[in-house]
């Protein structure tokens, strides 16, 4: 039988690495981290901000004081990144690419860990191939040009698996036990098991930014835990599973007034999103998957690599064990709590798991190429090399070519209101830009104007965002701005009638076509019943109507 690579071990080297030997190690991971951080600054402030960006925006711009208020009623989940934007922001600005550039950089962290990860698990080539197909997933790009968390989860994911793998390197490594006994001229007649705490306690570290980012992260837990299993059963240390136990303890404690505070929360916030079906399992999980990936090519692209990687399974038996249990048992995990509770079957909530995918998808990629090498060149390493460079080349150029229409789809202008994305969720989206523009061109200082339709939609965040002070607008309606109620609605007048006789001579109602709310309808009767009001123009954009009044006479 041939013998196991050992998956808690760094890559053997012969001899000293010299400068060439560098730089090949340094392109494991700068290659693939360079192909992420370009494609997710590629046209990044192209596409509109969409509602959850916006409440970013609108939770990130208030008082530290006024930020946890909110938290204490909603998005207790998102505080933390909430708090990072709010840091950031207040130094670097709030244009689009200033705010969505904190998600591309992390996205850019995850590609690096997701290369450095397959070079320790299947060597230099797995892990040059994981990372570019890893920066390739449309999604990839997608969620890291998003003023949102995901790309954070993903990153600490990553990283947290790559400290994992190096903390058991620590505890496979032997040293001299200086307390066993000594015979002249030998130094220590035994060994022990190196602890490396340091590593333990980044790896510790790396478990709470995953809950802090996301707690539904934490389900790839459930992968780590048959690695730590695999290497219990290599090496019967007891240690290295105290070590994982100790931090899982720990990260789950310190998390959990924040998993309980969310949980209070969560039955108003993901109250829309419907548990998977298993009346057809088949079709549940290929949509599910088209939008893990937002894109349906490339999905179809990783099933085959992933699938190609199990001709590794002599060699490399434990590490795709661990790299399938990583893949598979979180999204398990994620099915069966959908069914039982709270669903969060959703292909970003998800998306932790695509550092696992790509990983396996660069094993599958060489496991090809090594099968062609041993056939063709047996004994010639310069061969060897060019098999293993051209396979790389050949499942990234597919790659390009599978996701290249997606990739251009992620990037459009109302792309980020698609949340389903390849399938599209028609209605969802508001021309915020389109509005402000309107308004730039038409609207005098000191017009009041009312934000309508559903408070999911941000139509005020949204405009107020992309009209960047450049029309200041009375809110009449409005007694108290969202940053006051502990919530991201404002509280409005409750004698409609009287404000509405307060108001200024002109007026701009920013409402849903044939769906106006409640308070919609009431200051519509308000405005326009009283015969004081007459409408002078109207503009109509996606899903969204601009319609000015006029005070008569």
């Amino acid at each position: 039988m041939p013998q196991q690579a050992d998956l808690s071990l760094r890559p053997r080297t012969v001899k000293r690495p010299g400068p060439e030997s560098r730089l090949a190690q340094r392109t494991v991971w700068v290659l693939p981290t360079l192909a992420t951080l370009l494609l997710g600054l590629f046209q990044s402030p192209h596409p509109e901000l969409w509602r959850d960006e916006l409440a970013s925006v609108d939770a990130s711009s208030r008082s530290i004081g006024q930020l946890f208020d909110l938290l204490g009623n909603v998005d207790a989940s998102t505080g933390f990144y909430y708090v990072v934007l709010h840091f950031w922001t207040a130094v670097f600005g709030d244009s689009p690419a200033v705010l969505r550039l904190p998600s591309v950089l992390a996205m850019a962290g995850a590609a690096a860990c997701v290369a450095l990860t397959g070079r320790r698990l299947f060597g230099r080539w797995a892990g040059i191939c994981g990372g570019l197909l890893f920066a390739l997933v449309p999604s990839i790009s997608r969620y890291g040009q998003e003023a949102r968390a995901y790309a954070f989860a993903v990153c600490a994911v990553a990283l947290a698996t790559l400290l994992l793998l190096r903390a058991l390197d620590g505890a496979t490594a032997r040293v001299p036990d200086e307390r066993a006994p000594r015979i002249p001229e030998q130094g220590p007649t035994d060994v022990r098991r190196k602890t490396s705490w340091g590593r333990w306690v980044g790896y510790g570290a790396a478990l709470l930014l995953i809950g802090l980012c996301h707690i539904v992260a934490l389900a790839c837990l459930a992968g780590h835990l048959v690695l730590l299993l695999l290497h219990w059963l290599r090496t019967r240390d007891n240690r290295a599973l105290r070590w994982w136990a100790g931090n899982v303890v720990a990260a789950l404690a310190l998390l959990s007034p924040l998993v309980v505070l969310g949980q209070s929360q969560v039955g108003n916030q993901l109250n829309w999103l419907q548990a998977p079906s298993l009346a057809h399992p088949g079709t549940t999980l290929k949509w599910m998957l088209a939008s893990l990936f937002a894109s349906t090519g490339v999905t179809v692209l990783f099933l085959v690599l992933s699938l190609f990687a199990l001709l590794l399974r002599r060699r490399y038996r434990d590490q795709l064990l661990f790299v399938v249990a990583s893949v598979v048992l979180p999204i398990l995990a994620i099915l069966v709590i959908s069914r039982l509770g709270t669903s969060y079957w959703l292909g970003r909530y998800l998306m932790f798991t695509l550092p696992a995918w790509s990983v396996l998808a660069g094993a599958g990629t060489i496991a090809v190429a090594r099968l062609l090498a041993d056939r063709l060149a047996p004994g010639s390493r310069r061969v060897r090399r060019r098999i293993f460079a051209g396979a790389t080349a050949l499942s990234v150029a597919v790659a390009v070519l599978v996701g290249y229409s997606d990739q251009a789809a992620i990037r459009s202008y109302t792309s980020h209101s698609d949340t389903l994305y390849p399938r599209i969720w028609p209605g969802s989206d508001w021309d915020y830009q389109g509005v402000a523009r309107v308004l730039k061109q038409h609207a005098r200082s000191g017009d009041g104007v009312y934000y309508g339709g559903s408070p999911i939609y941000f139509a005020g965040a949204g405009v107020e965002f992309y009209l960047d002070g450049a029309v200041r607008l009375d809110q009449f309606l409005v007694t108290r701005p969202a940053a006051e109620t502990g919530s991201y609605s404002p509280g409005y007048c409750t004698d409609v009638s009287a404000c509405v006789a307060k108001a200024p001579d002109r007026v701009w109602l920013v409402t849903a076509p044939d769906r106006p709310g409640p308070e919609d309808s009431k200051a519509l009767r308000a405005l326009l019943g009283s015969g004081t009001f007459k409408v002078t123009a109207r503009y109509s954009m996606d899903n969204v109507v601009l319609t000015l009044v006029e005070r008569k006479g």
